[in-house]
């Protein structure tokens, strides 16, 4: 495949990154500027792959993002679209010719002292940022708040997991276990893979990260939605992990979910040893047997 004139994976984030913050120093409306992510953090920090997250702080938001033109100040778009962040905001991704990539979330001035002072937020910049552009000193209490924040988030992280939130997630993933095996059977592939590959992978994480916690002695960082999950894992659960995931195929879907119940069943059992919590057997059991009668038609018919 050749590469349409002008478009060439050549990033180039600290030349946009300083053209940016140039503008932002010099544009009335833009008062702050807040970088964030990877390419604010020591630990983990930017390689060749990472975009640039910015948060700007303007007079009017809305009308911030509802303008298209002014990544074009910039450089050559590529692709300009508004996506819903994890926090219910909304930003503005834009991609350069030359694969540069960067987020913008616009927020309100008056929000520098308010919105952004709450635990999602706090959370967030505690993974790493840094004050780019600050006109009216907004910002200058920040680092001081999200150091505090995060320490108050250590000591008040509930862990170990108590018996209830423990049954109720495993409880949670083998009901969708037969969930999925029911819309299998029925042929509605997609959905079916949709909860396999998708929903049933969050309890599934979830008791990946319990578990690495519990065998680090409470050490090592395990990020947040599975971020270099490879890294922190242990070996053997990676390489479970493999065979978790499906082709668009019946038969291959309903190999995937097997793997994926013997791969959460594995962990979550070791889990309920090493932390002394009850595991919901009964669960698992009734699962396991409705999935296999379920499943084993359209295994044997592919």
């Amino acid at each position: 495949m050749s590469a349409k004139a002008g478009i060439r994976f050549a990033p180039d984030p600290a030349g946009l990154l300083d053209r940016v913050v140039e503008w932002a120093q010099t544009d009335a409306g833009v008062r702050a500027l807040l970088l964030l992510g990877s390419r604010a953090r020591t630990e983990e920090p930017a390689d060749e792959w990472s975009d640039i997250d910015l948060i700007i702080f303007v007079p009017d938001p809305a009308a911030f993002l509802a303008d298209a033109s002014w990544p074009d100040r910039f450089g050559s778009v590529a692709i300009s679209f508004v996506e819903r962040t994890a926090h219910g905001r909304s930003e503005r991704r834009v991609l350069y010719a030359d694969g540069t990539d960067i987020d913008v979330v616009p927020v309100a001035i008056d929000e520098a002292r308010t919105g952004l002072r709450e635990p999602g937020p706090l959370s967030m910049l505690a993974r790493g940022h840094r004050i780019l552009v600050d006109k009216d000193r907004l910002l200058e209490d920040l680092p001081a708040l999200v150091a505090r924040t995060a320490g108050e988030e250590a000591r008040l992280e509930d862990w170990p997991p108590s018996p209830v939130p423990f049954e109720n997630l495993v409880s949670d993933f083998w009901y969708h276990a037969v969930w999925s095996a029911r819309k299998l059977r029925r042929g509605e592939l997609w959905v079916a893979r949709a909860c396999v590959d998708g929903y049933m992978k969050r309890p599934l994480l979830h008791v990946i990260e319990w578990r690495a916690r519990a065998t680090m002695d409470g050490g090592g960082d395990r990020w947040f939605d599975g971020r270099f999950l490879e890294r922190w894992a242990d070996s053997d659960t990676v390489r479970a992990l493999r065979e978790c995931f499906s082709h668009y195929d019946a038969a291959d879907l309903g190999r995937a979910l097997a793997a994926t119940m013997d791969l959460f069943r594995r962990l979550a059992t070791d889990l309920a040893v090493r932390l002394e919590l009850p595991y919901p057997a009964r669960a698992d059991e009734a699962a396991t047997k409705l999935v296999a009668e379920l499943v084993e038609p359209v295994r044997t018919a592919s």
